[in-house]
């Protein structure tokens, strides 16, 4: 959520559109820059009951696999419940190139590495635009810290990949912690 006052200056709002992707100019009024402000704050409330949602309903597939694993009394059986879960991880590896194959259609892209200091860049930012639009506006952060340009995906997606960058085992994870490491080291103390 974007924290921001209605008795805030017009230039301080449109900083703070800036700062997290929203598209707005100078020739709006300020009605209308709150406007996109609200507007924008709905949708992240909405990504976030998404992705609570999707966390709940795999917490619950989890619990279900448990217990069909607990009622399976053949070895043999737990052998090809590995295999399958192998084959799901393979399928999930398929599904992210799919999402990279395609990923020029979208024009809403949410950024699900962590937040970078001194920078516009915070966990969540989401951008309208082509995936090159995007990324050129990140460029000087992508240049310093390339992990986060993989990082950026469809909005629609957000949900998804919030689970991934938690959840070790996958390359977003990897991202996000190559990321998170880099922060830290270029940290002055």
């Amino acid at each position: 959520m974007i924290d921001y006052k209605k008795s805030d200056k017009k230039a301080e709002l449109i900083k703070l559109c800036e700062e997290n992707g929203i598209e707005v100019s100078e020739d709006m009024n300020k009605d209308k820059i709150l406007s996109e402000l609200d507007k924008f704050n709905a949708e992240l409330e909405a990504l976030d009951e998404e992705q609570e949602e999707a966390a709940d309903n795999e917490n619950d597939s989890d619990d279900e696999n448990d217990s069909d694993d607990e009622n399976d009394s053949n070895d043999e059986n737990d052998s090809d419940d590995e295999n399958d879960s192998d084959d799901e991880n393979d399928s999930n590896d398929d599904n992210d190139s799919d999402d990279d194959e395609n990923i020029e259609e979208y024009d809403r892209f949410a950024y699900v590495g962590p937040s970078i200091p001194g920078t516009s860049l915070k966990e969540k930012s989401i951008f309208t635009g082509n995936l090159s639009d995007v990324k050129e506006f990140l460029s000087d952060i992508i240049e310093k810290y390339p992990q986060t340009e993989k990082l950026i995906v469809p909005v629609s997606h957000l949900a998804e990949y919030t689970n991934k960058v938690k959840k070790a085992g996958n390359a977003y994870n990897v991202y996000y912690n190559d990321v998170v490491s880099a922060v830290r080291g270029n940290k002055e103390v």
